[in-house]
């Protein structure tokens, strides 16, 4: 992903960047998905919720297993980093789900 410059500060629709001599990197972004359907529907979010997208931890691990297997067998990811990569996915997961139950907590 990559941030772009809000018209306030001129610029607009230039990409922000980090600088240096060359221009340096664009600096990236991230749009969570909304926690849950409530969210998406009130926020007008048109992306599928956590809760809609996953139906369990397991299902979640299972897919990033599979697309990690794919780069695995593409030769874009190492058989090494496997584990990492579940061990990130699972944590992920968890975060999601904290913000989901914060969520339908708050909504109480």
């Amino acid at each position: 992903g990559w941030s772009l410059r809000h018209p306030a500060i001129g610029g607009s629709g230039q990409t922000l960047a980090s600088g240096g001599a060359t221009g340096g990197t664009l600096l990236g972004s991230t749009i969570p998905f909304p926690a849950t359907r409530e969210d998406r529907e009130a926020t007008g979010d048109p992306r599928r919720s956590i809760e809609e997208r996953y139906a369990s931890r397991d299902s979640y691990l299972d897919q990033i297993r599979q697309a990690a297997q794919q780069l695995v067998n593409q030769d874009y990811l190492l058989p090494e980093d496997l584990d990492r990569v579940m061990h990130q996915a699972s944590e992920h997961y968890d975060e999601l789900r904290r913000r989901v139950r914060q969520t339908q907590a708050a909504d109480n």
